[in-house]
């Protein structure tokens, strides 16, 4: 359901992310993106990428924390990425090499192995590969932490119902611990974006849930075959003040 695979499967081009960390190869990745999904510019290209990352980079391993108590080995040259396409649309697996997992040991030391957990995750793996893909796309880091925010609390708020309750009161404090006192280094920053972005939900007339709109813009509207506005879109938040559009 999260789209995890063993490195090994034949389905799809297979390339290890940490290949586009080099500039030149992640824009050239981006191009051919942009082609496939029919994006009308690299920096729309890059924030699409970047959501369909989001998903993939924090939907299994922060899964396999909260739930399992387990540590995914997500290093950059340990994960790759699909390059399937279908109607326009990017079908896209996490594949990783090493399926050997960290334990989370008992009581309260589970709190240091979280803090290494996420770090190598966000510090160790998203925050590289955002600098880059803002360096290749022309996409402002802060779109690019969003729509990686906004998929970490649709994890936590929407795909937990039927999780055991002591591994729902678990991930319930992951969750909180994550957006509201993570320290900034876990990230690789100056600041928690989980933190940053984390607004409170606008009652929408017509959805039966209030939103949480995003601040900056994904750019998924500008791609044509989509024609609407992603569900958290600031361009279309009730009483809206000017979004942030980044060009």
């Amino acid at each position: 359901e999260l789209r995890l695979v063993d490195a090994s499967a034949s389905a799809g081009a297979y390339r290890p992310v940490a290949q586009l960390l080099d500039v030149d190869v992640c824009r050239e990745w981006l191009n051919e993106v942009r082609v496939r999904i029919d994006a009308p510019s690299l920096p729309a290209a890059a924030s699409l990428f970047a959501k369909r990352w989001s998903f993939l980079i924090t939907g299994a391993p922060l899964y396999a924390m909260s739930v399992f108590d387990k540590g995914l080995r997500v290093g950059l040259d340990g994960v790759g990425l699909d390059a399937d396409y279908a109607d326009r649309l990017w079908v896209s697996r996490l594949r990783l090499r090493d399926a050997d997992v960290t334990l989370a040991p008992p009581g309260s030391m589970r709190d240091d192995w979280r803090l290494d957990v996420t770090t190598r995750l966000f510090a160790g793996h998203v925050a590289p590969l955002w600098r880059a893909l803002s360096a290749a796309g022309g996409v402002a880091e802060r779109i690019l932490w969003e729509n990686l925010a906004v998929r970490a609390y649709s994890l936590y708020e929407g795909r937990l119902d039927a999780v055991a309750p002591d591994a729902l009161a678990r991930a319930q404090a992951d969750f909180d611990w994550l957006r509201r006192d993570a320290p900034p280094a876990v990230f690789g920053l100056d600041h928690n974006p989980l933190k940053r972005y984390d607004f409170a939900p606008t009652p929408v007339p017509g959805r039966a849930q209030p939103v949480r709109f995003r601040k900056t813009c994904c750019l998924y509207y500008q791609v044509p075959h989509a024609r609407e506005y992603c569900r958290a879109c600031p361009l279309i938040k009730p009483g809206r003040t000017p979004p942030v559009v980044f060009d």
